[in-house]
């Protein structure tokens, strides 16, 4: 998915509630971290999720309106701020189940990030 949206020069970043120094470190372990346009950390922000201001902050980044954005989230504190920042949101579950009650309203759901490319292929158009 990482090489699809840097393909199509779509703008990409993280937004984080781990701390600047772990995160990069775990982003560069992974390769994944010149991947990225811009980055928020948990210890950049007064309000962590499920607060919205992480991903309002990372869409000023990127310059881009958050009504365009899409945040992929796996906790439920991240599925929380990215309705209420206003998002796309697309849970991919991980390790922590996501109640029902949270996920109503989100945009979809989907196993893996890979899939998100045939999401973003059939809604290019109204992003």
């Amino acid at each position: 998915m990482l090489d699809y949206l840097k393909e199509h020069g779509i703008d990409k970043a993280v937004a984080t509630s781990t701390g600047k120094k772990m995160a990069e470190m775990m982003l560069k372990r992974a390769g994944v971290y010149t991947y990225f346009d811009a980055f928020v950390y948990g210890d950049m922000i007064k309000r962590s999720k499920p607060a919205p201001d992480i991903f309002l902050k990372a869409s000023e980044e990127i310059h881009v309106p958050i009504e365009e954005c899409l945040v992929l989230e796996d906790s439920i504190a991240g599925v929380e701020a990215g309705k209420k920042a206003g998002a796309y949101v697309i849970h991919i579950p991980d390790l922590i189940v996501v109640p029902e009650e949270v996920k109503r309203g989100i945009t979809a759901q989907m196993d893996s990030p890979d899939e998100v490319i045939g999401w973003l292929e059939h809604f290019s158009d109204t992003l």
